[in-house]
């Protein structure tokens, strides 16, 4: 999201994709279409991966979850990266969109299970802001590539090294996830209560038979044990079960009219926007990072 607004009116990657004529740089009649189809296939691709992840993070575990997405997210990343034409690039975007969907609904989870009781609202919101945070930067990236001389029609440079950067905060996340351990909970749910306690103190960086740490694994333990008595839902309950279906319906809505205020339209073609309204050159690139800034 936060790369794909420069790139789109970048010509090296406009010839590549058949945006544009190559020679004269005029749009094709089909960009529109095409450049909707870049920006949408990576949303389509969330889908599939926000669906997974109810049967994934449950049967693997929130952090395998995480490191299989990471892993399909290099993937997208890396065929970006290479692109040799519009096919490969609608592709990779549908896996990277895949990777997105996984994470999106994972990481929230994870933060909450693996984070002290205090800080657990706190540290689950921030997730929000560092995304918005990491728009803004890749969003600065481009404009850093094209100001140094990256963009033009003879040289991929600009687009594939933003794309690179993609990789490399992939490989990041794959590090961090080595060294952090599964959440407790899950854990227990799978009924390895001593690997639970270890867990914990490694998270918590105490003696497992500390006092603070026996306290809240006997806390986790008595979720878990209510969670079993009560017994797993059905999806058919999400929207049968009357106090359960309002909920549901009003998690939908909110995300339904997040989408309807236009952000993603915004964020993916604020650069052309800019330049239809007549923004000197260069302007539009500063505008593209105002517009991330605000979000």
């Amino acid at each position: 999201l936060g790369v794909m607004a420069e790139i789109l009116e970048m010509a090296s990657f406009r010839c590549l994709m058949g945006l544009s004529d190559c020679d004269t740089d005029q749009p094709s009649s089909d960009a529109p279409l095409r450049k909707a189809i870049l920006a949408a296939t990576f949303l389509v691709g969330c889908i599939p991966g926000a669906m997974l992840n109810s049967i994934l993070v449950d049967w693997i575990g929130r952090k395998r979850t995480i490191v299989v997405a990471a892993g399909i997210y290099e993937i997208g990343a890396a065929m970006q990266t290479g692109a040799n034409g519009y096919e490969m690039t609608v592709i990779a975007r549908f896996i990277g969109g895949i990777a997105v969907g996984l994470l999106s609904t994972v990481v929230p989870v994870y933060i909450a299970e693996v984070s002290p009781p205090e800080v657990r609202g706190r540290l689950t919101s921030m997730m929000q802001l560092l995304i918005t945070v990491g728009i803004l930067i890749s969003q600065m990236i481009n404009t850093i590539m094209t100001r140094i001389g990256f963009d033009d029609e003879n040289s991929d440079a600009a687009w594939r090294i933003a794309r690179g950067v993609e990789i490399l905060l992939g490989g990041g996340l794959l590090v961090v996830m080595a060294f952090l351990p599964p959440s407790p909970r899950w854990l227990l749910l799978r009924g390895r209560t001593s690997d639970a306690l270890i867990a914990l103190a490694t998270l918590r960086r105490q003696p497992a038979r500390s006092i603070s740490v026996q306290e809240e694994y006997a806390q986790i333990r008595e979720a878990v044990l209510l969670s079993r008595r009560v017994g797993e839902a059905t999806w058919t309950q999400l929207f049968t079960v009357t106090g359960v279906r309002n909920r549901t319906f009003l998690v939908m809505l909110l995300q339904v009219c997040q989408q309807f205020t236009g952000i993603n339209a915004v964020m993916y073609y604020c650069t052309l926007m800019f330049m239809q309204m007549g923004a000197r050159a260069g302007a539009e690139n500063i505008g593209t990072i105002v517009v991330a800034t605000v979000n």
